[in-house]
């Protein structure tokens, strides 16, 4: 099984959000967000591949690519 998670520049997440959470909070939400669900797929084992080309502007995530 392959895991393909579409992640929107952290500047365009959660634009619904705007009423009570500035840029800077909503940034932090798609970039804590974001890491934790790749975290969790790496360890799944079913997961047989994931691509981390754009996981690399996340920062603090450390992603493995399994083949």
């Amino acid at each position: 099984m392959w895991a393909i998670i579409p992640i929107n520049e952290f500047s365009r997440s959660f634009t619904r959000l705007s009423s009570v959470l500035d840029l800077e909070q909503r940034m932090e939400l798609a970039k804590n967000l974001s890491s934790r669900l790749i975290q969790i797929l790496l360890a799944v084992d079913e997961v047989e591949k994931s691509s981390c080309s754009h996981v690399k502007k996340i920062g603090q995530v450390n992603c493995s690519t399994q083949n």
